[in-house]
Order: C-alpha cells, then structure tokens, then sequence
C-alpha cells in the first residue's frame, strides 16, 4: 500500500482473545466471523482453520507498517490503482433484499459453487463476538493516526469503525478477524464509508505469521469523496517491497459489498458480486492470512506526502464512521 499507514498488525500486543472452535456447521459466505443465522455472532469456524494468535513483530516494513497493539485480536491499511474485469462465477448463497438489514441485502447463507461458507457475522448483537480482535496505538509507518477500542461498536445491527476526535488528537477505529485464518478463500463485506479528507479505510488480508510482506489490501481508499477505491498485492523481490495496483470507481459513500477470492497464483477483487479485476502470478501470498477492516486519520497529509491531489476535496466532518452490515468467509472445496 503506497499509503504507508497500517500495513497490518506488525507489532500487535493481543490481550486474552477467546476463540470458539466448531466444526463444520453449514455455508455461509467469504470474510469475516459469525454463524449462518447468528443471533449472538457466534462465529462458524472451519475444523481446518489456524486459531493460533499472531505474534507480534517488532520489525518495520519500509512502506506501510501497523505497529498498534491488540485489545483482542490483531490490526492492519492503504489506497491506489490498474484493472480488468474477467466474469466472476455466479453465486448460489441465499441473499435477498431486505428492509430489515441496514444496507438492505441479508447477509448469505450457504456456500457458492465450489465455496464452503465457514464464517458470517450480521452484528445483530451488542458487542463484537469472540473470533474479532480491536486494535489500539498507533499504526506503523502512519504519524498522524491512532487506534482506540472505544472506536469500535456494535449496534443498530452494524458494525460501526467510528472517526473523530479524542482531546484533539484524530482517533479511529480497527478490528481484525485473526482466529479465522486460511490459505486461500474467498471473503466479503458489505459496508459503506462517510465522505472525510482525514479519515481513510482499509480491508485487507494481513498474514497470520506477522511479517511484511505479503499483504493483499482488496479495498483502500483516500480519495475522501468516497468515490474511488483501490486495491493492491504486496510481495518482495530481491529483497525489495514490490506491489501490484488496481483502480476501481464507485459511490462507496453507499452500500456496497466488496471481497476477494485469493487461489494459488491468482487473486480476483469483488465489488457486488463481480469481479473488476485480479493479479496473476508468483507475487500472489501462499501462507495462511486473516482478514482485517481498518481506518486510519491522516489523509490529507498522507495524500501531500506521496502527491497526491491534495485537500479539500469532500472536506473534513467531525465525525466520519465505516458502518459494516455483515462480514462473511468462505474456504476451497
């Protein structure tokens, strides 16, 4: 991520996160913890998936590099661009419009083709479920940010990253998924941004041995306006940070969902459903990754730093949340 902020839990401090092992339990969808019809996010783990928690690192990737601790669980973000769009299998999940959801499409339930659905969380309780880790501190190779539990809730059936102010220092708020860890899989969030210059988002896959690179970022955006987005591989060559951009438009200030499908040698990024690009080749991770949704402060400086246009451009509210409806994982058949 030429955005240098958090690159993922480098240097996290986990603090007792407890994790809930199930055995197979039915489908559900690709990214993020909690059961087919959760009604207190008791998350459905794959008997086959890592739940170990991550070690925390004390080395400092040259680009973005999370050094925040963990109340819980570990962290992880960044913007930028390239594309292609190849035709993305259709799903067979049950997801329906609903007015009872927030976004107004429920959460699926069962698996897609040739994806098991092994994780899915609606937020539909009041704090967040075992198998989810809150960040704290601030994030590596990112002055101008900080991370704070208390910037993270659960309610209204949402999970809610929350921006503002804390005794006039810029405050926001991470989470991570770490107990649910594969190699290869497919995830999805469905979520929405406010528009803000300061604060950013990040949704990535961080690897569970703490080290970076690798590092796939499926959705980063700095543009403020919330009306691009950008995703990015990360991987070394020679002993050099190496990475891979695709760009990507939309109104991300409305609901979405955005995911990846990550396979050896290839990774494709979702947006609704439909691929809009992928990376092929030996840059693409082979090691065990969990996923991480995150903002970070600082955008306009960030944006001055590696210029970019430079702000105003959306302008800077108090307060700017990432509300997320749900979050779903799924593992390779």
């Amino acid at each position: 991520m030429p955005y240098g902020a958090v690159r993922a839990l480098v240097g996290v401090i986990i603090a007792a996160v407890s994790t809930t092992l199930l055995t197979s339990c039915g489908d559900v969808g690709a990214a993020a913890p909690s059961e087919p019809a959760p009604a207190t996010n008791t998350p459905v783990v794959p008997s086959t998936s890592t739940l170990a928690s991550p070690v925390p690192s004390s080395s400092a990737a040259s680009d973005p590099t999370p050094s925040g601790s963990m109340t819980s669980g570990p962290s992880p973000g960044g913007p930028a661009p390239t594309s292609a769009t190849p035709a993305s299998p259709a799903p067979t999940a049950t997801s329906h419009s609903t007015s009872d959801t927030p976004s107004g499409l429920a959460m699926p339930v069962g698996d897609i083709g040739r994806w098991r659905q092994i994780y899915a969380d609606d937020f539909t309780g009041s704090s967040l479920g075992p198998d989810w880790g809150t960040y704290s501190g601030q994030p590596g190779g990112d002055p101008y940010s900080h991370w704070d539990p208390t910037h993270v809730q659960v309610k209204n059936g949402m999970l809610v990253l929350a921006g503002y102010r804390d005794n006039g220092r810029w405050v926001t708020g991470g989470v991570s998924n770490w107990p649910v860890t594969q190699t290869y899989g497919r995830w999805e969030v469905r979520f929405r941004a406010d528009r803000s210059d300061e604060i950013t988002y990040h949704f990535l896959l961080w690897p569970q041995a703490d080290h970076w690179p690798p590092e796939i970022d499926f959705l980063e955006d700095l543009s403020g306006d919330r009306t691009a987005a950008a995703a990015f591989v990360h991987w070394t060559k020679d002993g050099h940070e190496q990475k891979t951009q695709r760009n990507v438009e939309a109104d991300f200030s409305t609901w979405h969902t955005a995911g990846v499908i990550w396979e050896p040698g290839k990774v494709s990024y979702l947006l609704d459903g439909r691929v809009w690009a992928s990376v092929t080749g030996s840059q693409v991770p082979d090691e065990p990754m969990w996923l991480g949704l995150q903002q970070e402060a600082g955008g306009c400086q960030r944006n001055a730093d590696f210029g970019f246009p430079r702000c105003p451009r959306a302008g800077i509210p108090d307060h700017a949340d990432v509300d997320i409806d749900w979050v779903v994982a799924y593992a390779r058949r």
